[in-house]
């Protein structure tokens, strides 16, 4: 199974392995690591996550697991943030199967 750790980003305070059905988005030039899962031909959605501490995050101690809608045009559209990545999961899967 794939992980999400600090081979990007030098600094990211966590370790998390990647669900099934999900691959890694995380790039370099983003602020935070990430990975995303296929809903259908045109659309994506996206888990973001940021440090566990929540003073190292980007949003100042915002909530750690960011969902975004990605569509053919590469456009976001926020879904919510969550605490843990069990409610970003079952956030990701929700959308999956209302598509």
């Amino acid at each position: 199974m794939e992980i999400i750790a600090n081979q990007i980003f030098e600094n990211f305070d966590d370790v998390i392995e990647i669900p099934e059905g999900f691959y890694s988005t995380s790039w370099r030039n983003n602020a935070c690591p990430s990975m995303a899962m296929e809903i259908n031909e045109s659309l994506i959605v996206t888990i973001w996550i940021d440090y566990k501490s929540p003073e190292l995050r980007e949003s100042g101690g915002g909530k750690r697991f960011i969902v975004s809608l990605e569509n053919e045009e590469e456009l976001y559209d926020n879904q919510g943030e969550y605490d843990t990545l069990e409610e970003a999961l079952k956030k990701c899967h929700s959308l999956k199967n209302s598509k």
